[in-house]
């Protein structure tokens, strides 16, 4: 006995499965564009990537100005006025970028999108961040924004283990093999309004999400930490990078580099908002 199915609904279920040619639009990753959603595809050699927080963007497969070093003023003027509206997008979108990569793992786009930034990250980058240090723990964090304003945030930034009399760090997650990714250190509680004002949402994983975009060391996950100076190395401007510092072996959330320091950074456009949920949600 012999059965039938109509072509339009074998082409139907092949959609619906991602079978036969539509094999290629769903490899794990909705390729939907839903509010509240993140996902990525590809646009020639760049990623369009959705961002709850932030909304759509594209992010540039190669660093800035075609690796360009410069300050962090030199870097807020280029993405006010260059032609091609790429802008270097702030911490929280950088952060918000690789915590979603990090939830949406085993896809064709998303592993190209990875590796395109674990090569960007491997050395510190410059960021749209800085933190402006006052007196005692008081600062701010202030972020270029898509529209090419400027946010900041109040708050204070502590001392954390001192590395020497300048500098102090915050181990978010310990070097460690590659099947323990996840495992994270407890903040402390002084701790936890910085990431927030650093990162944003879901900055509670940022130890796995960044040994999860970093390059690997012997095989092993870096260690992830946080830097900011001393109480005694403060009332000043501190430009904010992210990367692999490779002296130390560790991969750093640098709240603590001079101003005037020139450094490559990321760049994307914006090319969206979109008004999403604040929460960051993935699937």
């Amino acid at each position: 006995m012999s059965s039938f199915m109509p072509a339009d609904h074998l082409e139907a279920l092949a959609k619906k499965f991602g079978a036969g040619p539509y094999a290629s639009a769903r490899t794990g990753v909705e390729t939907e564009e839903k509010p509240g959603q993140f996902f990525v595809r590809e646009d020639g050699n760049d990623f369009v990537l959705n961002i709850p927080s932030v909304g759509e963007v594209k992010l540039l497969s190669a660093l800035a100005a075609n690796g360009a070093e410069k300050t962090h003023s030199q870097w807020q003027e280029y993405s006010r006025t260059n032609p091609d509206k790429v802008v270097v997008p702030n911490s929280v979108v950088i952060y918000q970028i690789l915590r979603g990569l990090y939830h949406l793992k085993d896809n064709p786009v998303h592993d190209k999108c990875v590796l395109a930034l674990r090569k960007n990250l491997d050395r510190p980058r410059h960021t749209g961040t800085k933190v402006v240090y006052k007196t005692g723990l008081e600062a701010a964090v202030t972020h270029l924004q898509s529209d090419k304003s400027s946010r900041s945030i109040d708050l204070d930034i502590p001392e954390f283990t001192r590395f020497n009399n300048d500098w102090s760090y915050l181990v978010l997650a310990d070097k460690q093999a590659e099947v323990q990714l996840g495992t994270v250190k407890t903040l402390p509680e002084n701790a936890t309004s910085v990431l927030e004002a650093l990162l944003g949402d879901g900055y509670g994983e940022a130890g796995a999400v960044f040994q999860y975009v970093s390059s690997r060391k012997n095989n092993n996950l870096r260690e992830v930490r946080l830097w900011t100076p001393t109480k005694n190395n403060r009332k000043t401007e501190r430009a904010v990078v992210l990367g692999v510092y490779d002296g130390g072996g560790w991969f750093g959330i640098g709240a603590s580099v001079v101003i005037d320091g020139s450094w490559p950074a990321l760049g994307v456009v914006y090319t969206g908002a979109k008004n999403f949920p604040q929460e960051m949600k993935v699937t």
